[in-house]
């Protein structure tokens, strides 16, 4: 079994891990498609004086964190380790010698380990797309979830009533866009319930969903309003504050319209700290040979990512509310 294991290298490791696919993560697959590789274990936040960026608050573990000159805030987030290990008991490997040939053993053994390696990527996926929402609201987190900065943006504001025309909604968002970017931009419109609601209101007394100009769609299990062919979803999103406590991004009507730009979302991610990774390129998910365990218990499969989600435009996102 340990000559089967020697075939289960730190590069066979790491492109298991890399090729294992995952459930899909909304924010980040549909935002977060750029992920730039760093060999430095810290990322640099430049923010320009008059940039329509503020500092809003840092938390008592960021504070050092921060360095100030006449022209720009500079903040050195250090890039989060997310290492995880998993057992792959001796029972479960003896198992395996029941089987015939050394091809099945191999087939058997690929499978268990990718089976572990798949759990991991998954967590870490999951991981990654918390961070990016909260990336996506100005919140910079740390490896334990909690917020290390917040920003805040002089971002564009549309207030809509009762008497609002939703083509006219669109227009607003177009001319926001233009003003900030230069450029109207495709955009998906994330919103909460209760504006998503207000806005199924608008289109029934407008008749636009009778003139098919509007339509409620399945998106992905997610009933979704097309409005002249852009997107207004709903979705819940909440962080943990400083006690602990889950606290959402937005309550009440609003909602924020997020341009589908891939130069203004991006993951930053280093190599991971551990000795197979050394000299090695940065990879999104890292995977060692399966480890040899104390007392004969078995083996154990331990990988490793280093993302950060960044949003380098937070004044880009339009703010919705009713």
């Amino acid at each position: 079994m340990d000559e089967l294991l020697k075939k289960f290298t730190v590069e066979a490791m790491t492109e298991i891990i890399n090729q294992t696919k995952t459930d899909q993560s909304f924010i980040t697959d549909t935002f977060f498609k750029k992920w730039t590789p760093t060999l430095s274990n810290t990322h640099n936040i430049i923010i320009e004086k008059g940039a329509g960026i503020i500092l809003e608050s840092v938390s008592e573990n960021g504070e050092h964190l921060v360095t100030k000159n006449p022209d720009q805030t500079i903040i050195s987030v250090p890039l989060p380790r997310f290492p995880q290990y998993d057992p792959l008991p001796a029972s479960e490997m003896n198992l395996l010698r029941t089987l015939n040939t050394q091809s099945e053993q191999l087939k058997s053994l690929s499978a268990a380990i990718g089976k572990k390696l798949a759990s991991q990527k998954s967590n870490i996926t999951n991981t990654v797309e918390y961070m990016a929402i909260g990336a996506i609201f100005g919140k910079v987190m740390d490896g334990k979830g909690k917020v290390l900065f917040e920003l805040s943006a002089n971002r564009k504001e549309i207030t809509i009533t009762n008497a609002t025309k939703l083509l006219d909604l669109l227009s607003d968002i177009e001319a926001a866009q233009k003003e900030v970017l230069g450029v109207a931009k495709p955009y998906i419109a994330l919103v909460t319930r209760e504006l998503f609601g207000e806005l199924l209101k608008l289109a029934e007394a407008q008749e636009l969903l009778k003139l098919k100009s509007c339509e409620v769609v399945d998106s992905n299990g997610v009933l979704t309003l097309k409005l002249f062919g852009k997107t207004f979803m709903p979705y819940d999103a909440s962080y943990k504050n400083t006690k602990g406590k889950d606290t959402s991004y937005m309550s009440g009507k609003k909602g924020i319209v997020v341009p589908l730009m891939d130069d203004i979302f991006e993951v930053v991610y280093t190599r991971a700290n551990h000795t197979s990774a050394i000299g090695k390129a940065p990879t999104k998910f890292f995977a060692a040979a399966p480890e040899v365990l104390d007392k004969g218990m078995g083996w154990g499969i331990v990988s490793e990512s280093r993302p950060l989600p960044i949003c380098n435009r937070l004044d880009a996102i339009i703010e919705l509310k009713m």
